[in-house]
């Protein structure tokens, strides 16, 4: 059974939501639930951190906005837009972000 912990973010604040995301998951795999900009609800396994797969070896997204993670099953990168971030699932706990 998944132990839950129920984490407070001020949405807007995105840098924070990054540090703690990537503070909880450092380099192992983990799943992110969030909200596609079609309105549909995603899940995504996937890892990050992981570099080789890129083309031109750097990330040229917007890291204000996005969170870049690798999707194990569709072997591609994602771009997660942290203001749609509903939870993770990492190391046996479920982090549920609210507003």
């Amino acid at each position: 059974m998944q132990q839950k912990v129920e984490f407070v973010s001020p949405r807007g604040n995105n840098a924070s939501l990054r540090r703690y995301i990537e503070a909880i998951v450092g380099d192992e795999f983990f799943s992110i639930e969030f909200i596609k900009s079609d309105g549909s609800k995603r899940v995504l396994n996937g890892r990050l951190g992981v570099t080789k797969h890129l083309k031109g070896g750097a990330n040229c997204n917007d890291i204000f906005k996005h969170l870049t993670v690798f999707d194990v099953q569709k072997q591609g990168y994602r771009n997660v837009d942290l203001a749609s971030v509903e939870a993770v699932n990492a190391h046996g706990f479920r982090y549920r972000f609210t507003a």
